[in-house]
């Protein structure tokens, strides 16, 4: 009793084996990586860091005796909280 192949799947296996060989950087790959290893992530930690501060808007930096900028931080929110303190 034999196998019978399926040529389209024959033909996806051997795809998916060479697809190292065969892959050539293109402008929508590069778009694509740009995306999902750049701007997703910068993106998440802005929103990470505008929901820690939202949360706990008297907790920071300025507790500490110095005000340090850090990526993802808005300046607005600190100028906001040294007015509330006057």
């Amino acid at each position: 009793m034999g196998v019978i192949k399926n040529k389209y799947i024959e033909e996806w296996a051997h795809n998916r084996v060479t697809l190292e060989e065969r892959f050539r950087w293109n402008r929508r790959n590069l778009v694509g990586a740009l995306v999902f290893c750049v701007l997703v992530p910068y993106g998440l930690f802005r929103l990470t860091v505008k929901a820690a501060e939202e949360a706990e808007p008297n907790r920071g930096p300025e507790l500490y005796g110095r005000q340090r900028y850090y990526i993802g931080g808005t300046r607005q929110l600190l100028e906001e909280r040294k007015e509330g303190e006057r």
